[in-house]
């Protein structure tokens, strides 16, 4: 098997490691040393499967969970073996609590010689996981290798590249490798910008390492999505405290930042608020864009949340309405302060008749409500002439400006794009 293996072996008995290791981790010598003895001896090689492991040790519950911790932020374990009693420390039990806490989804194997604790009792403590596995001491090689075999052989490559870049992304955000670029949002009845959008990059030394779409749905998945949310929350709230001098139409955010349902808390918002006091930054220059999706219309956790973060006084938009779980119950359930077409709809313009019915249908809703109105996607003159005649408030897209950096973001901010940006023929 080619695959390479991370494991983690968690035992008090240091005899009881060793054997891990020569399971696991053999030693080239020691297979040579079997060779050997076959070739002169006549005796049958060991017929014991090798895998290509990476084998971790530790002799107490604590130092195992600190050592995987640490361990983990360079790449996932696809295995932890523990043992369920470490005397004087931690026994297995509150060892595989603890590793859950970090990584929910950690496959564990729990050995053990004697356990104080029935099988039906550490169902019920854990949980009926299939992330979790009872092996009785003393055990075989051959038991080992199995189920060290079987858990790579259950995870698709698919999988297993989705927990490496999960690895990655969390050293990426500990070390500040992830950047910002900002795209303008331009007032469609006078050309000026009015703010930007705060979009994510990962790249090192200038070549892409994912797309956007890519690791944010891999931080969503494995529970990233609140620290690289709060990296660029404070990026946008970096970029809005230099635009502050500039900011005049005070209806609408200086710099807006997308929010995940799965971000939306108590504990956000009160970052956010920490984020705008000590930059000094009025909390309405900051807008927080929310993805529409079925989180928010089904939880009323989510609605609060939203209802609390306008409350505050941040600008709200709601982001990518038009496709997914998109619904009109929506509109009337989730505050906000725009609405955010997606660019699906613009982009198939002028050629689309259903596109430009919704989208003239859509701004008249959003007139009636008093609500403000962005189009996503403006990519032509034609484009921006039909959405500015259906009274759209903001438009963002290619004919106005690529995504760009703070700083020339800043410089483009104010500098007067009056005449480049109004395009009426």
């Amino acid at each position: 098997m080619s695959v390479k293996a991370r494991i983690l072996a968690i035992d008090d008995n240091v005899g009881i490691l060793s054997d891990y290791r020569k399971i696991l981790a053999p030693q080239t010598s020691c297979k040579g040393l079997d060779e050997l003895e076959s070739e002169l001896f006549g005796a049958p090689t060991k017929g014991v499967e090798t895998l290509n492991v990476e084998l971790f040790t530790a002799t107490q519950g604590h130092e195992g969970v600190e050592l995987f911790k640490k361990e983990r932020v360079e790449q996932a374990f696809d295995a932890v073996f523990v043992d369920m009693r470490m005397p004087p420390g931690w026994d297995g039990l509150r060892t595989i609590r603890e590793i859950w806490n970090i990584e929910p989804d950690q496959f564990v194997v729990l050995c053990s010689a004697y356990s104080d604790y029935s099988f039906a009792e550490l169902r019920e403590a854990l949980g009926k996981t299939p992330n979790f596995l009872i092996l009785n001491k003393p055990f075989s090689p051959e038991e080992i290798l199995q189920i060290v075999s079987s858990i790579l052989d259950r995870e698709s490559d698919r999988v297993r590249a989705e927990k490496q870049m999960a690895a990655d992304l969390r050293v990426a955000i500990r070390n500040r490798q992830l950047s910002t670029a900002f795209q303008p949002l331009v007032c469609l009845s006078t050309g000026r910008i009015l703010g930007y959008e705060t979009l994510c990059r990962w790249q090192v030394d200038g070549k892409v390492v994912a797309y956007p779409d890519q690791f944010v749905e891999v931080a969503e998945r494995r529970g990233l999505i609140c620290e690289l949310g709060d990296f660029v929350a404070a990026e946008a709230v970096e970029l809005a405290v230099r635009l502050l001098p500039g900011w005049t139409d005070r209806s609408f955010p200086l710099v807006t930042v997308n929010v995940s349902p799965s971000q939306l808390s108590h504990r956000f918002v009160a970052y956010l608020d920490k984020l705008t006091s000590d930059a000094g930054l009025p909390v309405a220059a900051l807008g927080i864009e929310v993805t529409e999706s079925g989180d928010i219309l089904s939880d009323d956790g989510c609605i609060a949340i939203v209802d609390l973060i306008q409350a505050s006084g941040y600008h709200v938009l709601l982001d990518d309405f038009g496709t997914g779980h998109s619904c009109l119950a929506n509109i009337a359930r989730v505050p906000f302060d725009t609405v955010k077409l997606d660019r699906s709809f613009c982009m198939s313009l002028p050629d689309c008749e259903s596109s430009s019915l919704l989208l003239e249908a859509f701004g008249k809703l959003m007139r009636q409500l008093g609500k403000k109105s962005l189009v996503e996607g403006v990519e032509t003159g034609e484009q921006e002439a039909i959405v500015r005649s259906f009274q759209y408030t903001v438009g963002q897209g290619y004919l106005y400006a690529r995504p760009m950096s703070r700083e020339a973001a800043i410089e483009l901010f104010f500098a007067d794009t009056t005449a480049s940006f109004l395009n009426v023929a």
